[in-house]
């Protein structure tokens, strides 16, 4: 009975600080199941995608591979370069994540972007133990992405519409996490997993990382960040018209609607939005 009281308080604790991440997720979710379908690939494998590899941004740069030509290396240098983020992620939440013992590994293989805004910065309430907090945070977090890729890959075959745009929900992420990065960064907070997992493996619990390491956890996250969202336009034809100019357009209206209400689905969902209809309707 007291096992069970005190994950139902860890989970009505942690609940709504998750609100603004099962939003965030519904968008980029649903966006990722639609372009999934879009491209030849139902629910089930969105669905499989989002519970195996919970890459997030990955899983959309990972739509342009499975499309292509098959090269093993440049996909797992890819995803080491796309994630890289998370070694340093991982840095940050070493202490905060020592001593919970077997809850440990399904912290670290759940730990994306937005859990890891949360963890980083919320403390469970008293009476509520660490590790069930940090657990229901995590998995309600992955439960959301799981959820909304599922949704969006069974709306995408029932759904017909001009998809064209819709990656753009990818780089319009990257402009949101860089703005988060630089906006927090008072708080100095072989693929995806290995980026998860590395920084907890070279540094067990009873080994204290060296300050220039846990200096770099602290200030490249968000330099990754702004890596991210240049090699999101490394397709794009500058020389030619357009120039650019419907990237730009869009990455600056993400940018304004995030600085004006500071809301992750609007600022995704709005610039996207605005970026399929700019290559569809005005420059054609």
């Amino acid at each position: 009975m007291v096992y069970q009281r005190s994950w139902r308080m860890a989970f009505q604790a942690a609940f709504p600080a998750t609100i603004p991440v099962l939003t965030g997720y519904l968008c980029l979710g649903m966006a990722y199941g639609l372009l999934m379908a879009a491209n030849g690939y139902g629910p089930l494998w969105s669905v499989l995608m989002s519970a195996i590899g919970f890459g997030g941004s990955m899983q959309y740069a990972a739509v342009s591979i499975l499309v292509t030509a098959f090269e093993p290396l440049q996909a797992f240098l890819l995803t080491l370069m796309v994630n890289a983020r998370h070694m340093f992620y991982g840095l940050s939440m070493l202490e905060r994540y020592k001593g919970l013992g077997w809850a440990r590994f399904p912290l670290i293989y759940t730990l994306s972007d937005e859990t890891f805004s949360l963890v980083s910065t919320v403390d469970p309430p008293e009476g509520v133990g660490r590790r069930e907090f940090f657990l229901c945070i995590s998995l309600l977090d992955y439960s959301y992405w799981v959820g909304a890729t599922a949704l969006g890959g069974l709306l995408g075959s029932f759904i017909m519409f001009d998809t064209t745009g819709l990656d753009f929900a990818l780089t319009a992420l990257f402009v949101v996490l860089f703005l988060e990065q630089w906006k927090g960064k008072e708080r100095r907070p072989a693929g995806t997993q290995i980026t998860r997992w590395l920084p907890f493996w070279l540094f067990p619990e009873n080994k204290r990382p060296p300050a220039w390491v846990t200096d770099l956890g602290k200030v490249l996250p968000a330099a990754t960040m702004g890596l991210l969202v240049v090699y999101c336009l490394k397709d794009v034809a500058w020389s030619a018209a357009p120039h650019g100019a419907p990237e730009l357009l869009a990455i600056f209206a993400v940018a304004a609607l995030h600085r004006w209400k500071g809301n992750v689905l609007l600022s995704i969902a709005g610039g996207t939005a605005l970026y399929m209809a700019l290559v569809q309707c005005v420059f054609v």
